[in-house]
């Protein structure tokens, strides 16, 4: 039986076990928004008998490779164990409040009795509408939950799942193709220098049978080239079409170490051409500020221009030359490296006077 009702518990009694979502950002935003407006809408959360809190624990165990032990959990006074299952993010805004003495630690969820551990996974992954989980953490989420429900369900079909999860075949699709690129792929991805929708086209480059060590090449490739998933398609499209066809290039009769020597010549030529013209357009700005200065235009009280712009800006470059610097000691002499260091210092000097 599955009783759905609105009911008042106690934060500090909730369990709540991982979930989709692993980074929870906007909490201090959304704790001002519930003081408020109060709570958009309600967190859901399963009352749990202790047989039914078992087989919950033993499904989450499963799906997030974890190894939780239900008898380690205490149950409320009631005998009930109370599982969040959706609203991480609103309940950790309503504890950031009680903590405050803003609230009392008591609020209202929407309650569901002993409801079974695939349905409550259906609608924690079915939630996450009004603020989308990255798409990263999303295809991980989606690929365990489908190989888990297969496991118990062999019948359901990447479309049923899709309909249940309230997403489009397509969409899980690109979710399950993802968990199938190598690791340092996803890995580019989850520290944001790829795109995801460019990484799932790298899994036709997969299905082919490519390397390993190629595929992460033509990651490598979107990501200094700032290829859109569009152009990166069509890329691919034409590297695959030239391939099946038997021709043989020039870069198929290649060694290693000559494929290797192009691809490095390729990504310093790449990086060449995006670098310089940023170094021209940074070179230009202080050439202007220094202009401005001089005719007394930046800084005084009157000026039309914003003098903490400059400033800023030279902060954000000085702090990014100072984490190259000891990347750079291997390729520049010991005379260049000193002189380096002195300029930056001097830099990182000048800032903290204007910046005071």
């Amino acid at each position: 039986m599955n009783n759905y009702q609105v009911g008042e518990v106690d934060a500090r009694s909730l369990i709540i076990f991982p979930q989709p979502r692993r980074v929870f950002d906007g909490i201090e935003e959304l704790r001002d928004s519930i003081l408020e407006n109060e709570m958009f809408s309600l967190p859901i959360v399963a009352a749990l008998s202790k047989l039914a809190f078992g087989e919950y624990t033993a499904v989450i165990n499963e799906l997030w490779c974890t190894d939780f032990d239900p008898g380690s959990f205490k149950p409320f006074k009631d005998g009930k164990y109370y599982v969040l299952i959706a609203g991480e993010r609103r309940t950790r805004a309503h504890c950031l409040l009680a903590k405050e003495w803003k609230v009392p630690w008591e609020y209202l969820v929407h309650l569901r009795e002993d409801i079974p551990a695939l349905a409550a996974l259906f609608i924690q992954f079915a939630e996450n509408t009004h603020r989308r989980v990255p798409p990263d953490q999303e295809a991980y989420s989606y690929n365990q939950f489908f190989r888990v429900l297969k496991k118990r369900h062999p019948e359901t079909t990447l479309a049923k799942f899709a309909r249940m999860v309230g997403r489009s075949s397509e969409a899980i699709r690109n979710a399950l193709r993802f968990c199938e690129l190598p690791e340092k792929v996803r890995i580019m991805v989850e520290e944001k220098h790829l795109h995801y929708s460019v990484a799932v086209e790298l899994w036709r480059l997969e299905q082919a049978e490519i390397p390993d060590e190629e595929i992460e090449r033509w990651a490598f490739r979107a990501v200094i080239e700032k290829r859109k998933a569009d152009e990166f398609h069509k890329m691919i499209s034409d590297y695959l079409f030239v391939r099946g066809q038997g021709q043989v290039s020039l870069f198929g009769i290649m060694s290693e170490n000559q494929r290797e020597a192009l691809h490095r010549q390729h990504r310093r030529r790449t990086v060449e051409g995006k670098l310089v013209p940023i170094h021209t357009e940074q070179k230009r700005y202080f050439e202007t500020v220094a202009r401005l200065i001089s005719e007394g235009l930046l800084g005084e009280k009157d000026s039309p221009y914003a003098s903490g712009s400059p400033a800023k800006r030279l902060k954000a470059l000085v702090q990014t030359v100072r984490t190259l610097l000891p990347h750079l000691e291997a390729i520049t002499s010991s005379r260049q490296h000193v002189e380096a260091e002195q300029v930056l210092v001097q830099a990182e000097s000048a800032l903290a006077r204007i910046t005071k």
